[in-house]
């Protein structure tokens, strides 16, 4: 047994038993109470998906959930593999960047239900006026989401929700002996998610990796080059975007609403790690705002036209 710090919240418990080769199963426990519903959220979450075909071997299988004292507690079957930045490479074509984008089209797929276009607008607008609160933007900017935002309610078609892993940045992803995409960490899980949002996080994390080994530091700018710019890694967003929304049965018409409340929802995340002077620092909020900027950029003209 092997003791380890884990997230800043938890610790981690790996099960190494006495003549193992290795290690065969992992303990979370938080560290104070407080913390408990997110790990509590994350054994729902793994027990829901479970059941599921598309499950198998993409994420933690579940032991056994529950508290001692107040504190959660979740033990997992440990997956053996390697973490995804160590494998990735960094261009369009990259295998593992297709798996995960894959599983997580495959995933909205398994999960998907319709729900009111009216009631995803009025969760947009829940949003914005959070952000609104919290961010203190121009009021140019706040009316600029809110009419686009407002679009939503005008969608006939069926609207889908589905399960949302709610952080599948590449920080969270192993790839197994079989060269699949192991997706770990299911604390900001929701049943009901929006649709889009768990690959444009991805890709944006994709993305700033991609620009890293290229010599980009800023995340932002790195984000900005290959979601914004054309390359040749914005044109494989393009493709998978369109794939996904093909696949879920999405309107093209909810692609740009879902794009940039996508980054409304990261930025109010962001905001409550941050400090009152940095919030206008976050990678979140300054990647929105360039986006508005640039919201005729050849890319997104071509993500918010649903092109293929």
């Amino acid at each position: 047994m092997e003791f380890l710090e884990g997230h800043h919240h938890e610790v981690l418990v790996v099960l190494v038993p006495p003549g193992s080769s290795g290690p065969t199963g992992t303990v979370k426990i938080t560290r104070a109470s407080e913390h408990s519903p997110r790990l509590e959220n994350e054994a729902r979450a793994l027990q829901t998906l479970a059941g599921l075909d598309i499950a198998n071997g993409r994420i933690p299988t579940p032991w056994f959930s529950g508290d001692h004292a107040g504190r959660a507690i979740v033990g997992e079957a440990f997956v053996d593999g390697a973490p995804f930045r160590t494998r990735a490479r960094w261009d369009p074509g990259c295998p593992h960047l297709a798996d995960a984008v894959g599983w997580l089209t495959d995933l909205a797929v398994a999960t998907r239900r319709d729900v009111p276009a009216t009631a995803v607008r009025e969760a947009l607008l829940d949003l914005l006026a959070r952000y609104a609160g919290i961010h203190g933007p121009a009021a140019a900017e706040v009316d600029q989401l809110r009419a686009i935002f407002d679009r939503v309610g005008d969608i006939e078609e069926p609207f889908p929700s589905v399960f949302q892993h709610g952080d599948p940045g590449i920080w969270n992803l192993l790839v197994d002996r079989g060269d699949r995409t192991v997706f770990l960490d299911w604390e900001a899980a929701e049943a009901d998610g929006l649709p889009l949002w768990d690959l444009f996080y991805f890709f944006r994390s994709y993305a700033v990796g991609a620009a890293r080994k290229a010599g980009t530091r800023d995340p932002v700018e790195g984000a900005a080059r290959h979601m914004v710019d054309g390359s040749p890694l914005a044109d494989r967003l393009i493709e998978a975007a369109a794939a996904y929304r093909a696949a879920v049965g999405l309107p093209a018409a909810a692609v740009e609403p879902l794009a940039l409340g996508c980054w409304v929802h990261r930025s109010l995340k962001e905001a409550m790690r941050s400090t009152p002077e940095r919030l206008g620092s976050g990678t979140s909020v300054r990647f929105l705002r360039h986006m508005l900027e640039r919201r005729t950029a050849p890319t997104l003209a071509r993500l918010y036209g649903g092109e293929a």
